[in-house]
């Protein structure tokens, strides 16, 4: 998948709106009429989108969640890429063929997208992404883990939106230990090994310096219309 599409694929992760909850009606009716609330609530608690951890390895071991939110989704999976269609297309709005072709282009990776907002920290981790590729995997339960193809990442101004041209040096504007910092958009491509419902669980983990994330993906729930959907 090309970079463009990568970016694409996960820019929906950036939409969500606050204070908003619905239940699993996305299974239930067609996603162009799918309400703020039910869009919201698929990308933020879901299957396929939910609450990671981050952690911190201190100089002496030990280890030490930080303040930062944290929000992992897998999505390369229809629900996540039919999000994307409904915010774009907006309420009821009409499936065009060009929707229609976005949605049925093969995805020849797994894809994870990583979005941390809060401290100075959060928004230092783009610029790790690339390197953080060969210690970033997804580990079926009872399966070896399988390491990510590529790595990229992205800053988030404190409105959470990508930060365009010059963002090196925007990241450096945020002192360590400053809330409302704005944060960064991590994105990673895995090769489509073998998952299955039967695996139950795949651990998603991603090592940036000394800060790890993580996130527990439970695929018997990710079934969509039938189908299991990564």
């Amino acid at each position: 998948m090309s970079r463009r599409n990568l970016i694409t694929v996960v820019a929906v992760v950036l939409f969500s709106i606050g204070g908003v909850k619905a239940g699993t009606v996305w299974e239930e009716k067609p996603f162009n009429t799918w309400t703020d609330a039910e869009l919201n609530s698929l990308l933020t608690g879901s299957p396929w989108a939910g609450q990671g951890s981050m952690s911190r390895v201190k100089p002496d071991g030990t280890v030490s969640k930080t303040r930062d939110a944290v929000l992992v989704s897998w999505t390369s999976a229809l629900p996540m890429r039919q999000a994307v269609a409904r915010e774009r297309i907006g309420l009821n709005g009409p499936i065009t063929e060009q929707v229609e072709a976005f949605l049925a282009a093969p995805i020849d990776t797994f894809i994870v997208a990583v979005k941390v907002t809060g401290t100075a920290d959060a928004r230092l981790l783009a610029a790790r992404a690339g390197t953080a590729q060969t210690s970033t995997t997804l580990e079926p339960r009872d399966k070896n883990p399988f390491v990510a193809l590529r790595g990229e990442g992205h800053i988030l101004d404190a409105a959470g939106k990508l930060v365009t041209g010059g963002a090196p040096a925007a990241a450096s504007v945020a002192t360590p230990g400053q809330t409302d910092a704005g944060g960064s958009l991590l994105v990673f491509a895995f090769p489509r090994n073998a998952i299955t419902a039967r695996d139950r669980e795949v651990e998603f983990t991603s090592r940036l310096g000394e800060f790890i994330i993580r996130r527990i993906f439970h695929v018997n729930d990710m079934i969509y219309n039938g189908k299991l959907e990564l």
